[in-house]
């Protein structure tokens, strides 16, 4: 497998949306890596999915006072990836699960493979902005990691789009759009294709 450039495994990169997390470790891959998501007492833990003591996944595990929990001899990991306990011993091995940096911004869950990311980039506008009407729309359909892109989408409207796979792969769409009133669109209006490529109808328009 060719390494990726220092440029990509330095960059912030989304994991998942911050509302996917719930009670259970979440299960994801970055740059072919599988990652363990979790929440915990103050936040978010992203650990490589890799129990250090018999190497089980721990996202088949739980979350138990913020902490995950792997699932064979129930070892119990903190969000920054040290053993804080194990079933039936008095002492806890001086051990750890590899743990990556996080940052929350926008609603979703950053990660970087580096130890020492890159400084985290200025999220674009109006992702973030309490003025626009913001949301996740789940859709079936293949992407590529881009960056936000905006489109017109007709007469005094504009829409802004985050490709599925900017949050995972056939993850989903965040479809932001306002009239030039000023005025947010209505969700209905911004609607799912069917057929090979599938995404924001306005987006469609705007590219034809």
């Amino acid at each position: 497998m060719i390494p990726y450039p220092d440029a990509i495994k330095e960059s912030w990169l989304p994991v998942a949306a911050v509302q996917e997390v719930g009670d259970k470790p979440l299960s994801r891959r970055l740059h072919g890596v599988p990652l363990a998501i979790f929440r915990a007492r103050d936040g978010f833990g992203v650990l490589r999915d890799r129990c250090p003591h018999r190497n089980v996944a721990l996202s088949e595990g739980k979350v138990i006072a913020g902490e995950v929990v792997c699932p064979y001899h129930g070892w119990s990991f903190g969000k920054d990836g040290a053993c804080t306990g194990v079933p039936g011993s008095e002492t806890v091995p001086r051990i750890s699960a590899n743990s990556l940096p996080v940052r929350v911004e926008a609603g979703l869950i950053f990660t970087s493979l580096s130890d020492n990311p890159r400084p985290f980039p200025a999220i674009p506008a109006p992702i973030g902005d309490a003025g626009y009407d913001q949301f996740l729309w789940p859709i079936r359909a293949p992407g590529f990691l881009v960056d936000a892109v905006r489109k017109p989408a007709g007469p005094g409207i504009r829409t802004i789009c985050i490709p599925a796979s900017y949050v995972r792969p056939t993850a989903g769409t965040l479809c932001v759009s306002r009239s030039s009133s000023g005025r947010i669109r209505s969700r209905r209006s911004i609607t799912r294709r069917r057929g090979p490529r599938r995404g924001c109808r306005a987006c469609s328009k705007a590219s034809a």
